[in-house]
């Protein structure tokens, strides 16, 4: 019954991570479905403090998805491409972080950079920053005060809306593909 419970989380925990970027699909409350069932599993290590925690992660990371983007991108200024070029650049490290922690023979980066979260986040930040300049360079945007500008909307944007979605949904997926690979290895 345990190793049930702790594949519908693994896999429930996907669903979150995929509805990260699927508007229809509600991730964050699936990510916290993930963690409710990883729960009742007698090995996974989450209490009922967690569980409450994650509850007000998932409403305050719902509510930021709502209104804040948009806000930003009003203010500041941005593009769709330089956000899909930010949402793009964090998908891809955030892959090949998670498939460095599910097999060694993958093993790109080191679980030092994972540990350390403040750089795990600056990186993150600054990969997203990356991608949006890609993204507005797409944009054929030529006024450097422009595109630095928008640069900087499109990735807050991101980062506050569809990244503060997925920095929840990987940290889910992420602490319950751990729980898996430690239980099956």
């Amino acid at each position: 019954m345990h190793e049930f419970l702790l594949i519908a989380a693994l896999i429930v925990s996907l669903i979150g991570l995929i509805g990260a970027f699927v508007r229809p699909v509600p991730g964050p409350a699936f990510s916290y479905v993930a963690i409710w069932l990883a729960y009742w599993c007698e090995y996974c290590y989450v209490t009922v403090d967690m569980l409450w925690i994650y509850l007000i992660v998932t409403i305050v990371v719902v509510a930021i998805n709502f209104f804040v983007p948009q806000q930003v991108r009003q203010n500041i200024g941005g593009s769709r491409k330089a956000e899909l070029g930010a949402t793009i650049s964090t998908v891809f490290v955030s892959a090949l972080l998670l498939l460095s922690c599910c097999s060694p023979k993958y093993d790109l980066i080191s679980f030092n950079l994972i540990a350390d979260k403040k750089l795990f986040l600056i990186g993150m930040f600054v990969i997203s920053l990356l991608g949006a300049f890609i993204g507005e360079l797409a944009d054929r945007q030529k006024n450097p005060r422009k595109l630095f500008l928008n640069t900087i909307g499109s990735a807050l944007s991101f980062y506050l809306g569809t990244g503060c979605k997925f920095i929840f949904a990987f940290y889910v997926a992420f602490y319950i593909t751990l729980d898996f690979v430690i239980y099956y290895h």
